[in-house]
């Protein structure tokens, strides 16, 4: 990772500047929210711009030697926050493109290799100064007339900026947008199974299965293990298929990937805690706590 670029471990691409050193994803000088696994990924494809990364090297770059789970799954999810971190399309990719069955490689084009450069964020600081120190770069003044339609221009849009800037944080002061779960169905001791979850600014998100979501996870505070949301703390090979998610409801339809092995699997009685965040706003995560039903009360 310290040859990502000499000097700042930092590297341009886009509108982006990726930090190695602290695995930190900026988009135009504001932290993207990139997790930490899929950001050492995007590092590791980083250091090497044009070339095929494989999975296997994927694998022993990321996971220790005898983690447990399916580490093709967690590939999977990490590329995928990648994409949707870089607005990215699997079908037309400006950054990350798929090798099929051989990994991935970075195909974007590192605008910035010398240290000495400004950052993205440095640039636009540079950039928002007066006209002046910005023709020819600082070399030719502005001429009078010049100088004044800039100052009315820079009124008007310093004043638009303040009425905008005034709306928005009426408009944040007055909502109450963080994710609330007011009902969740019994959870069975069986993989196969619906689960509903309702409640309040539960955003919206696609349908997807047989992958984890950044934005849900149920978890068994009794045997130790969760499905869904990939954290540090939570390498699992236990996922959610989710059949549907609407702002009130989310709907799962089964436990998959490794759930039954060693004690990855719901008992009865057991500790339960299910946790969601808003896709939309990032929002949360809102929590809610049960218990396993009897395998009976499902007959």
């Amino acid at each position: 990772m310290e040859n990502l670029k000499a000097g700042h471990g930092a590297v341009s691409f886009g509108v982006f500047e990726f930090h190695a050193e602290s695995h930190v994803l900026y988009r135009k000088g504001v932290d993207s929210g990139l997790d930490h696994q899929p950001a050492r990924l995007l590092g590791l494809l980083l250091t090497r711009p044009n070339e095929i990364v494989s999975r296997q090297e994927m694998r022993t770059a990321l996971w220790p030697p005898g983690t447990s789970g399916d580490l093709d799954d967690r590939i999977n999810h990490a590329i995928k926050c990648i994409r949707e971190a870089l607005h990215d399309r699997q079908e037309d990719p400006q950054y990350i493109e798929t090798i099929p069955k051989r990994g991935y490689r970075f195909i974007g084009h590192i605008q910035r290799e010398n240290a000495g450069e400004p950052s993205y964020a440095e640039q636009a600081d540079l950039d928002s100064g007066p006209p002046s120190s910005r023709v020819n770069g600082g070399r030719m003044p502005v001429s009078p007339p010049a100088a004044s339609h800039a100052k009315r221009a820079f009124i008007v849009i310093s004043i638009a900026a303040a009425i905008s800037l005034c709306f928005v944080t009426l408009m944040v002061a007055t909502r109450t947008d963080a994710p609330v779960i007011t009902y969740v169905s019994p959870i069975r001791p069986r993989p196969d199974q619906t689960i509903v979850i309702r409640g309040r600014h539960l955003g919206r998100y696609a349908p997807y299965s047989h992958t984890d979501s950044p934005w849900l996870a149920i978890r068994d505070n009794t045997a130790h293990w969760a499905a869904g949301r990939i954290m540090q703390r939570n390498f699992d090979g236990v996922m959610l298929t989710v059949a549907g998610w609407k702002d009130s409801e989310i709907i799962i339809t089964a436990f998959t990937g490794m759930y039954g092995h060693g004690n990855w699997k719901l008992n009865p009685g057991d500790a339960i805690e299910v946790a969601v965040w808003d896709p939309e706003t990032g929002a949360g995560p809102a929590r809610f706590h049960l218990q396993v039903a009897a395998l009976e009360a499902s007959r």
